[in-house]
């Protein structure tokens, strides 16, 4: 026996298939010529576009002539974009790869700041940073039993020796380095002196190339605003840090107290100018501040070099 509902269904399935052909045919062929009419207009203005930067595009006479003819306006253009791009706009400098030396009067910030620096490059790119001092507060694991830190904490004197180098450092952990009190390590009156040529110079000269072998930033923190003339040559940036305390309305309307802490630090930037006669000048290029979190100076805590003494160890039991 003959199944007629589904004889009917296939029947009204052809038809529907049929018709759905027909209309997509329809859609496309009354579609055909606003697409060629468009697929033209935009052949004529890629050709019109071309043909203008021939004639006055920046290589061209005609677009010289323009910018001669636009001075002293044409000048707003390269300095534009010296300032937004090539400068980074926004971006301080002391985040820059290089050398850098960051000066400031005793509780300047100094130490607080290679802190935020090494906790905001640890959250960007997961690396932990060298550090000569120590800066952070241990923490404590969630079990109670073990104490952890996130930096290293080394002594310079173990990785230069004799007159060389004698111990590499880990790049494939730590990518920064933070010279804490540099004025204490290499003072100018030192120059020349058995001691300071055993360590600064073969140190000196691996500074040179340590950004060639994976480390990105090198920070030296110092009270004296001058220190070796080598030393000072082969800087990026010079920085004058001041720290800037506040009390935060929101933490006053949360806890009631008079908490006066640091909240931003106040960033100078200079760029180093060495002559050949030996005489350094510096020029002011920027001017920035950076936030202080408060997780940060949380877990921030310093104390310097009170280990290193002139001679006798000082007992603090």
């Amino acid at each position: 026996m003959k199944n007629y509902l589904e004889i009917v269904i296939n029947k009204t399935e052809s038809v529907m298939d049929k018709i759905m052909h027909r209309a997509e045919q329809s859609i496309d062929a009354f579609m055909y010529v606003p697409k060629i009419t468009t697929n033209m207009l935009m052949r004529l203005v890629e050709g019109s576009l071309d043909k203008l930067h021939d004639s006055v595009g920046p290589h061209t006479s005609l677009g010289r002539l323009m910018r001669y003819i636009s001075l002293p306006w044409s000048v707003v253009i390269p300095k534009t974009y010296k300032y937004f791009y090539s400068n980074q706009y926004n971006k301080a400098l002391i985040f820059r790869p290089g050398v850098h030396m960051v000066w400031a009067n005793v509780g300047g910030g100094k130490s607080l700041l290679s802190f935020i620096l090494a906790e905001m490059h640890r959250l960007e790119t997961g690396y932990s940073s060298y550090f000569t001092a120590p800066v952070e507060k241990p923490q404590i694991t969630e079990d109670g039993e073990w104490k952890y830190v996130y930096h290293r904490v080394i002594n310079l004197k173990d990785y230069y020796k004799g007159g060389r180098k004698v111990l590499n450092f880990n790049t494939d952990k730590y990518r920064i380095i933070f010279k804490d009190e540099r004025h204490l390590d290499y003072t100018p009156r030192m120059n020349k002196t058995k001691e300071y040529n055993d360590t600064f110079v073969p140190e000196h000269k691996d500074e040179l190339v340590m950004r060639h072998l994976k480390f990105t930033h090198i920070y030296k923190f110092t009270q004296h605003p001058k220190l070796d003339l080598m030393e000072m040559e082969t800087l990026t940036y010079m920085h004058e840090v001041t720290c800037i305390k506040d009390i935060p309305v929101p933490r006053w309307l949360e806890s009631g107290g008079f908490d006066v802490i640091p909240t931003k630090l106040k960033i100078i930037t200079y760029k180093v100018l060495a002559g050949f006669d030996g005489i350094i000048k510096r020029k002011k290029i920027q001017s920035c501040k950076i936030n202080v979190p408060f997780d940060i100076l949380k877990r921030f805590d310093t104390y310097s070099e009170r280990d290193r003494s002139a001679g006798i160890p000082v007992d603090y039991s």
